[in-house]
């Protein structure tokens, strides 16, 4: 079975293209920090958010 982190990666991934693979050792951490301290509801939207933010860093001039 496929863990919802590399599930989230390769979603990542893919709207962001090879950019987005900078953050793969920040959004994995995050999200087993996450998934040992909360639910994994919190774990993906943390994913979630974090995938925003980098979007909006990586589209702003």
């Amino acid at each position: 079975m496929i863990s919802i982190s590399k599930l989230l990666l390769r979603a990542v991934r893919l709207r962001l293209g090879s950019s987005a693979a900078r953050l793969q050792f920040a959004t994995e951490k995050s999200l087993v920090a996450a998934m040992k301290n909360d639910t994994r509801k919190r774990a993906i939207c943390d994913a979630k958010a974090l995938a925003r933010n980098f979007a909006i860093d990586i589209m702003s001039p």
